[in-house]
C-alpha cells in the first residue's frame, strides 16, 4: 500500500489499509494491527525528518569529494545513521514489533559495519585483517556469515569465468572452474542457464 505514496495522498493510503485490515482481521488482532500501523507511520516520518536534517551536510560532503576520499568520515557517518535508525525504531515501536520487523536487518547491518571497519583500517596488516575478520564472523549469526560467503563465492566465480573468456578460453575451461567451485550438478545448471541466455539473445 505504501509503495503508492508517489501517486496518492497518505490519508487515502491509510484509509485503504484500514479497510483491508477490517476485512481480514477480528479483535484483538484488528486493534493491535492498527496500533502497529500508527507506530510504523510515525517511525517513517521520524526517519524522514532525520534524513532531511542531515541532507544538506551530506550533500556538501559529497560535492566536495570529502566523503568519497575519507574512509573514517564515511564510516563515522554510517555508524551515526545506523544508531539513529535503531534509536528511532526503539522509540516508536514496541519491543516485540521492533524485534519482529528489524532484528535480522540490524544484525546484518552491524555485521557488515564491523567488517567494513576492519577492512578500512590501514594500520592492520593483511594477516591481522584476516584474523579480525575471522573473529567478526565467529561472533555473528551463522546464517548471515553463510549468506555473505555465498554472495562472495558467486562473485569469485563470475570473475574467474570473465578472466577465462578474456584470455580466449573455451566452454570446457569454464565448466572445469564451475565443477571445482560448485560441483558437477551445479555446473550442469549453469550450462543450461547459459544455453537459455544464448537462445534468448
Amino acid at each position: 500500500f505504501l509503495s503508492s505514496i508517489e501517486e496518492e495522498e497518505l490519508d487515502i493510503i491509510l484509509a485503504r489499509i484500514d479497510e483491508y485490515l477490517m476485512h481480514y482481521l477480528q479483535e484483538p488482532a484488528l486493534a493491535q494491527s492498527k496500533q502497529i500501523l500508527a507506530e510504523y507511520i510515525d517511525l517513517k516520518q521520524a526517519l524522514y525528518d532525520f534524513e532531511q536534517s542531515r541532507s544538506s551536510e551530506l550533500k556538501a560532503l559529497i560535492d566536495s569529494g570529502e566523503l568519497q576520499s575519507n574512509k573514517a568520515l564515511y564510516l563515522s557517518l554510517l555508524t551515526e545513521q545506523l544508531k539513529a535508525q535503531s534509536d528511532l525504531r526503539a522509540e516508536h515501536l514496541s519491543a516485540e514489533v521492533y524485534e519482529a520487523f528489524y532484528a535480522e536487518e540490524e544484525a546484518f547491518d552491524q555485521y557488515s559495519l564491523a567488517r567494513m571497519m576492519v577492512n578500512s583500517d590501514d594500520s592492520l596488516s593483511a594477516e591481522e585483517k584476516a584474523i579480525r575478520l575471522a573473529q567478526v564472523d565467529a561472533e555473528a549469526p551463522s546464517d548471515i556469515v553463510e549468506s555473505r560467503q555465498q554472495a562472495q563465492i558467486t562473485d569469485t566465480l563470475k570473475q574467474r569465468v570473465a578472466e577465462i573468456k578474456q584470455a580466449g578460453g573455451d566452454a570446457s575451461q569454464v565448466r572445469e572452474v564451475r565443477v571445482e567451485m560448485f560441483g558437477e550438478e551445479a555446473a550442469e545448471r549453469f550450462e543450461a542457464l547459459d544455453l537459455e541466455r544464448s537462445q534468448w539473445q
